[in-house]
């Protein structure tokens, strides 16, 4: 019997350490469990930090994708209305030329009918000087000079050129 005591009190001391190891073990991984806890409870922490970072970045990121849609709006507008600007100035610019071209014809027009007057008016004054001398000579008067073929013409040319410089 004291041999089964001395078995069952070592059996006891067994199961006491054993127990007492048990109970560390539990108390480590109760501190363990604490610990973990602890990290996962930053991590959550953390994680929510990070969406709602996530969530301002996702944000800005539209504002700014906005504003660029925006902007390539404003741009593609822009480039239209440069657009219609050039076909504009391309216009007025063949219209200017066309101008140009009629300012030419007619100062050509009015050159030439600036020497047709003078000529008229040298052929106009030498019929004056003519009639004049005519008159001067006596010779039956104004109808002698009237009557003649190149006064006649003259005086049609007069008539001519007044009308034009009328216009």
């Amino acid at each position: 019997m004291e041999k089964t005591l001395e078995t069952l009190s070592l059996e006891m001391k067994k199961i006491h350490a054993e127990k007492d190891a048990a109970a560390a073990m539990v108390l480590q991984k109760s501190d363990e469990s604490e610990n973990l806890r602890a990290e996962l409870k930053n991590l959550h922490k953390s994680i929510s930090e990070l969406r709602i970072r996530c969530n301002d970045l996702t944000d800005h990121s539209s504002r700014l994708q906005a504003d660029k849609n925006s902007v390539m709006r404003a741009l593609s507008n822009e480039k239209s209305e440069s657009t219609k600007l050039r076909l504009k100035l391309r216009e007025l610019e063949s219209y200017v030329s066309n101008k140009d071209n009629e300012i030419g014809i007619l100062n050509s027009e009015a050159e030439d009918r600036e020497g047709m007057v003078d000529g008229m008016s040298r052929q106009f004054e030498q019929l004056r000087i003519a009639a004049a001398e005519a008159h001067r000579r006596g010779k039956n008067g104004v109808w002698t000079w009237m009557c003649h073929p190149a006064t006649t013409t003259v005086l049609a040319a007069a008539s001519v050129v007044y009308a034009a410089s009328r216009r």
